[in-house]
C-alpha cells in the first residue's frame, strides 16, 4: 500500500471500527483516511476519538455497503471486503425476489408475514438461500428455485398447523413433489432446532392435534358437496378408523401399541387423516366421484396412490351393490 498506508499499529492501538467493532484498520496517512478491513467503512483519521473509536457523525466520510471496494492510494480494498459486499448484495436481491413471489400467492395478513419471517430467519441464521446449489428435479432456472423455497416454507408452516395452500400452490406452479419434500424438510429442521426432545405424552398430544387439524379441514370441504350432517358422519367414521389402529384421537389413555408399528404409525399426520377419511367415505357408500372431487379441493400431500386405491374400492362396492353413488 506504499509508505503512507499502514495497518493498525502501536500508534493507534486499541482503535476500533464503530460500525462493526473490528480492530483490523488500515490507515492512509497521505489521504487522511482510515478504512475497516472487515466491513469496508472509510472515515477520516481526524474522527478517531480519544477512546480509540471512529466517530460517525457530522462531516464524517464513512460509507458502509455502497462503497465497499473503494481504493486506498490507488489500490483496491481487500478481497474479503469485496466478497462480503457481493454476498450482502446477492442475499438482499434474492430475498426481495422471494418476498415478491410470496406477495403474489399469499394474501396479505399473518401467514404472509410468517412465511417471510421464516425465509429471512433461515437466510440470516442458517445458510444463505441464494447459495443453495442442490440439483432440483423440476427445473434449473432461478424462478423455479425461488418457488421451491416459497412452497417449502409454506409447507413447513402448514405442518405446524398454520393453515395455508402450500399444496395447491405447488400444483399450480408445477413444482416436483421431490423438490417440495426437500425444501419442506430443510425449513422444518431449521424450525425444530434448539427444541428439546419431547416425551411420549407430548408426541401423542401433538399427533392428536395434527390429525384433528387435517380431519376438520377435510370435513369442511366435503360439507360443501354433501352437507354438514353427512360430513360429520364421515369425520366420526374417520376418527373410529384411526382409534381402532391405535392413533391418539380419543382421550382414553396412552396406547399400549408402539405408534410406529400401527397401520398409520409411519405416515405423516396429513396422510393418516386423509386415508382414514377415505375409508370412512367408502364405508358410507360414497363413490369415486366424491373422492376425486374432494381430492381436487383438499389437495393433500403425496395422496395419489392411496386415493386411486380407495377410488377403485368405491367403484367395486358400487358395482356389487348395483346402485349409483350415494351422497
Amino acid at each position: 500500500m506504499g509508505n503512507d498506508v499502514s495497518r493498525n499499529n502501536d500508534a493507534n492501538d486499541g482503535c476500533k471500527c464503530k460500525n462493526c467493532g473490528s480492530m483490523n484498520l488500515v490507515q492512509d496517512v497521505g489521504r487522511g483516511e482510515v478504512m475497516c478491513d472487515d466491513c469496508g467503512v472509510i472515515d477520516h483519521l481526524d474522527n478517531l476519538d480519544s477512546s480509540g473509536h471512529v466517530r460517525f457523525g457530522d462531516g464524517s466520510q464513512n460509507s458502509v455497503a455502497k462503497k465497499l471496494g473503494s481504493t486506498l492510494d490507488g489500490k483496491r480494498a481487500s478481497k474479503e471486503v469485496r466478497r462480503a459486499n457481493k454476498r450482502s448484495k446477492e442475499s438482499t436481491i434474492y430475498m426481495e425476489e422471494l418476498f415478491d413471489i410470496v406477495d403474489e400467492v399469499v394474501p396479505e395478513g399473518r401467514m404472509r408475514a410468517e412465511v417471510k419471517d421464516l425465509l429471512k430467519s433461515y437466510d440470516e441464521n442458517d445458510s444463505l438461500l441464494w447459495r443453495k446449489r442442490k440439483k432440483l428435479h423440476g427445473g434449473r432456472d432461478r424462478i423455479y428455485r425461488l418457488r421451491v423455497f416459497v412452497v417449502g416454507a409454506l409447507a413447513a408452516l402448514r405442518r405446524s398447523m398454520r393453515h395455508n395452500h402450500a399444496n395447491e400452490i405447488a400444483q399450480r406452479w408445477g413444482v416436483d413433489r421431490k423438490d417440495v419434500n426437500y425444501s419442506t424438510t430443510m425449513f422444518r429442521k431449521y424450525m425444530l432446532k434448539g427444541t428439546t426432545t419431547p416425551n411420549k405424552r407430548d408426541i401423542l398430544r401433538e399427533r392428536k392435534a395434527q390429525l384433528y387439524f387435517y380431519l376438520e379441514r377435510f370435513r369442511e370441504i366435503l360439507a360443501e358437496r354433501v352437507g354438514w350432517e353427512i360430513a360429520n358422519q364421515v369425520l366420526e367414521g374417520a376418527l373410529d378408523e384411526l382409534s381402532e389402529n391405535f392413533e391418539p384421537v380419543y382421550d382414553d389413555g396412552d396406547s399400549e401399541e408402539p405408534i410406529q408399528s400401527t397401520k398409520y404409525g409411519t405416515k405423516s399426520s396429513e396422510s393418516a387423516a386423509w386415508e382414514a377419511f377415505l375409508v370412512s367415505m367408502v364405508d358410507l357408500g360414497m363413490g369415486p366421484e366424491a373422492i376425486r372431487w374432494l381430492l381436487g379441493r383438499a389437495v393433500p400431500s403425496s395422496a395419489g396412490n392411496v386415493t386411486r386405491a380407495y377410488s377403485k374400492e368405491a367403484t367395486r362396492r358400487a358395482a356389487l351393490s348395483g346402485g349409483g353413488e350415494e351422497e
